[in-house]
């Protein structure tokens, strides 16, 4: 892809970018603060419950253990989320600029059977 148009789309969605990077930031934070709190959940869960739990990776031990399977969780779902969003933006603007989608799409189609 051209770089140009990467660096214009980075430039029209900058505040959206600062906006879910902090909003990520801060819900990775909690999510670090809030460890005692499940941790004492996790404690207090009946056995049957944790025997389950163990065939479907088990209970996190240990912070960077919690951390990187709820934090990671965290960070895909929201970066799936903005991802969508600068990419449907980026195509309705196109559209209401220009109205290039039908050219796109015949683009696109006829480059599958060349």
């Amino acid at each position: 892809m051209n770089k140009d148009i990467i660096k214009m789309e980075l430039k029209r969605t900058l505040i959206g970018l600062l906006i879910w990077t902090i909003a990520i930031g801060i819900s990775l934070f909690l999510i670090v603060i809030l460890y005692p709190i499940v941790k004492d959940m996790f404690d207090q869960m009946p056995e049957s419950l944790r025997e389950m739990m163990e065939s479907f990776g088990g209970i996190p031990e240990n912070i960077i253990e919690y951390f990187a399977t709820e934090g990671g969780t965290t960070l895909q779902i929201f970066g799936a989320i903005f991802s969508a969003i600068v990419g449907f933006n980026a195509i309705a603007r196109e559209e209401r600029e220009k109205n290039t989608i039908p050219f796109m799409c015949c683009r696109y189609h006829a480059n599958i059977f060349i």
